[in-house]
């Protein structure tokens, strides 16, 4: 005699990450447990599909997928279905969309804007880096700033600093919502121009000199500008 159904437990594999997403494929292991007349069949179906006889299935798409599944002894009991949710991320974001850095030119005060649209993903936009430098940026560079709102279609960074008085390339690369980033989307953003130093004015008098600091004839004056930044504007 066996009245009781069969029980059965599922395992994803690999680790559920701290965000709170799987950023691998993802295989879902049935494990069917019967001490009577033991297990006849398991079924299993993702996101309300046909049913499938079978203890193993792998999710590699991106998004939210439920899993249904229940068993079914020899003497005939069936199990009450159970679900498991899984949400899969595993692909970094992509470029951001019409980055721009404000204001464009120079500038004596030293605090940028920088504006752009966020590509869709979807864990979400939860963070950028920022790299500054002439040449693209390699793993583990950059500067990470959290987001407040990863939904948003847009987002911002204010108050972008350059290290000291110079020309500064701006790269940009995104984070999502389960942690996935890449620099090889980083977008050449603009340049942080920041000059603080005035120009400095050189004054140099040519002509024939008499007695003291008289001259006798023509004379000619010279001014010179020296701007080592972003140069006179005359």
């Amino acid at each position: 005699l066996d009245q009781q159904a069969p029980s059965t437990t599922a395992l994803a594999t690999p680790r559920l990450a701290a965000s709170g997403y799987y950023t691998a494929p993802v295989t879902v292991s049935l494990t069917p447990i019967d001490p009577v007349s033991g297990v006849s069949v398991t079924w299993l179906r993702a996101n309300g599909g046909p049913w499938l006889a079978r203890t193993a299935y792998q999710i590699a798409q991106d998004g939210l997928t439920t899993m249904d599944y229940y068993s079914v002894d020899v003497a005939g009991n069936v199990e009450i279905s159970r679900s498991l949710a899984i949400t899969l991320d595993a692909t970094a974001p992509f470029a951001p969309v019409a980055a721009a850095i404000e204001p464009q030119g120079w500038s004596a005060d030293n605090s940028f804007a920088l504006r752009w649209q966020n590509p869709s993903d979807f864990s979400g936009i939860a963070g950028a880096y920022i790299h500054l430098a002439a040449t693209p940026p390699q793993a583990g560079q950059g500067v990470f700033y959290p987001l407040p709102n990863p939904d948003a279609p847009a987002a911002e960074l204010l108050g972008l600093a350059a290290p000291e008085e110079g020309e500064w390339p701006v790269w940009l690369w995104l984070v999502d919502g389960a942690g996935n980033a890449k620099p090889a989307t980083a977008q050449l953003a603009g340049a942080l121009r920041h000059d603080a130093t005035a120009p400095q004015l050189g004054l140099e008098v040519a002509g024939l000199q008499g007695n003291g600091s008289w001259y006798i004839g023509p004379i000619d004056i010279t001014l010179t500008i020296t701007d080592a930044g972003s140069g006179p504007t005359f």
